[in-house]
């Protein structure tokens, strides 16, 4: 079900994209832009990489952020100074930030009516858009909801089931899952010991927590592999190629970038792995009663 609430909440994204910026003679609430300069100190002596001047910055709930620049200027005025102490980083020394208020800009979003649907999509009219909106928002759901019912299948299948897991196998899904992490870092430009370290734990902690997740990992596994040998479950290079085009969507990577990145014999053997298993588990649904459910549409 798609409720009104969340397509106003996508329409309001949608108008957030198309908002106007004009400077107010307010105190700054959540939300707004400010146009900041900021300066800091360690010890007395100026830290270059924390100097920013007519920085552009959004303030956010420092509820949901956490952040003390968020609390610090909350209320403030153009031209107010704020001083205050605080990281640049997540495990990096103090320093005293002195920041400038120099200007306070509102977002003026635009109406939500036909000429805002003209304007930011396809459709002639603010209904046609809510419309499609709704539509996309159903797909989504019913899209995680197939995935859920799959996890939960496989859970369920691999539960009944007493399988000795090798540890070797164990290690090495452990090894996949932290290089997977770290490549995840990478790519929003998070260097790994800071993402440890906003996460609050050491690399260790980290392992371990993962090798829980191993066990179950591997456990399913090996027994969708054995349901998938027993059911004759067969890979086609047509199959080979619908998997490579999902990767390549879930990653955000161009089909043929991956396909490059997936010639090396290792990575093929694991892109047939997946495949292998994506059609063993359709295998698997194909055979069981789901209760529950919602009615078919």
């Amino acid at each position: 079900e798609v409720t009104e609430a969340e397509v106003d909440a996508e329409i309001d994204q949608l108008r957030e994209r198309f908002a106007e910026a004009e400077t107010v003679a307010r105190p700054l609430q959540v939300g707004d832009l400010a146009v900041l300069s900021i300066s800091a100190t360690r010890n007395g002596e100026p830290v270059d990489d924390a100097r920013m001047d007519d920085q552009l910055y959004r303030v956010n709930d420092p509820k949901d952020t956490g952040q003390q620049l968020d609390r610090e200027l909350l209320g403030r005025e153009t031209g107010n100074i704020v001083k205050f102490t605080d990281t640049l980083e997540a495990d990096g020394p103090e320093l005293d930030f002195t920041v400038i208020v120099k200007d306070v800009k509102a977002l003026q979003l635009p109406d939500a009516d036909d000429d805002f649907a003209i304007t930011a999509s396809e459709f002639d009219t603010i209904d046609e858009l809510r419309a499609s909106v709704h539509e996309q928002l159903a797909e989504l759901k019913l899209n995680n909801a197939r995935e859920a019912l799959r996890g939960r299948v496989v859970e369920t299948v691999s539960e009944l089931v007493e399988v000795p897991l090798p540890r070797s196998l164990v290690d090495q899904e452990v090894q996949f899952q932290l290089a997977r992490l770290a490549r995840e870092a990478e790519r929003h430009q998070i260097a790994f010991d800071q993402y440890l370290a906003a996460a609050g734990m050491t690399l260790d902690e980290l392992t371990e927590q993962l090798r829980e997740q191993a066990r179950t990992t591997v456990r399913a596994q090996l027994v969708v592999d054995r349901i998938g040998r027993d059911a004759g479950v067969e890979v086609t290079s047509e199959d080979l190629t619908q998997q490579l085009f999902a990767e390549a969507q879930r990653m955000q990577m161009p089909p043929d970038q991956l396909a490059a990145f997936m010639r090396e014999p290792e990575r093929l053997g694991v892109l047939f792995s997946d495949t292998f298993r994506r059609k063993t588990i359709d295998h698997i649904l194909e055979r069981v009663e789901i209760s529950d459910a919602p009615p078919e549409q």
